[in-house]
């Protein structure tokens, strides 16, 4: 995409009237493309457990009740009044130093069982694209197979290193635990602090619901004079670190800290090649 001034705003793929007629001219009849509405939300996150055969209310936290905006950058395939595919674009800001890239994350993409093979994934995707570069977004991100999203123009541009680290290596290195709780995620006051510390990484991601990445599906959430850490799918008190903060570069004591609380044995997180210095200190 061309260069431009870097501004950091919310936008929403909503669409006027107008636009909608539009869409339904390039296809079938009873078929349209639209935003989801905050009032079918229930059903909207029944259609995405059964595309992806999750479990019933896999999806209740992903779009809190509490909080409509959230899902309105989802756009859906209406079919006889009935949705059969979606793809989600999520507005988020990268933070590189003073600069701001504005950057949408795509996510949720799905069609019901019964409907694929019909073009409604490359429909919604061409559409969301469109939208994007219409709105002024500098990059789009996601995850998933390359073959498929690289006829829409994705390429890979980053690896990651998974780290595993066990509670005997920390304690043979006297590693100190950092005193930490497990907090309510929904709590006001827990939200603001996590984000307070989250805002004093030089480079981080900041999504335009910051509240929604600790009501994920099975996230632990960890808090502490020092920092925080974010968990998910954890077995038998070991911890998959979705993410780590300490201002006060004590990464390795919240990590001990947490598997004390969850009387874990190891913890795995993901390191980027850009972390050098982090990467350095879990090392040891």
């Amino acid at each position: 995409m061309k260069e431009r001034t870097i501004i950091s705003r919310s936008i929403y793929l909503t669409y006027s009237l107008d636009e909608l007629i539009e869409f339904g001219k390039g296809m079938a009849m009873g078929e349209i493309i639209r935003n989801v509405r905050f009032e079918e939300l229930e059903a909207f996150n029944r259609f995405l457990e059964r595309s992806y055969g999750h479990k019933y209310g896999f999806f209740k936290s992903s779009h809190a009740p509490h909080n409509p905006d959230a899902i309105r950058c989802n756009l859906v395939v209406e079919r006889d009044g009935c949705i059969v595919s979606h793809v989600g674009t999520y507005p988020m800001d990268i933070i590189i130093g003073s600069a701001r890239i504005l950057c949408a994350g795509v996510g949720g993409v799905a069609t019901h069982p019964e409907e694929r093979g019909k073009g409604y994934m490359s429909q919604l995707m061409e559409e969301s694209l469109r939208k994007m570069r219409e709105e002024g977004y500098h990059i789009s991100v996601l995850w998933g197979n390359q073959q498929r999203y690289s006829n829409f123009g994705y390429e890979t541009c980053d690896i990651q290193y998974k780290l595993t680290i066990n509670r005997i290596s920390l304690e043979h290195f006297k590693v100190q635990p950092v005193p930490l709780e497990e907090v309510d995620p929904q709590d006001e006051d827990v939200i603001k602090r996590i984000h307070q510390l989250h805002s004093t990484l030089p480079y981080r991601v900041e999504p335009k619901h910051f509240d929604l990445r600790l009501l994920k599906y099975k996230v632990r959430v960890f808090l502490g004079p020092d920092g925080y850490l974010l968990s998910r799918n954890e077995k038998a008190g070991n911890l998959e670190i979705h993410e780590i903060v300490s201002p006060t570069h004590q990464e390795a004591g919240l990590i001990l800290g947490a598997l004390n609380w969850t009387f874990g044995s190891a913890a795995s997180l993901r390191l980027e090649p850009g972390e050098g210095e982090r990467a350095d200190r879990l090392l040891m």
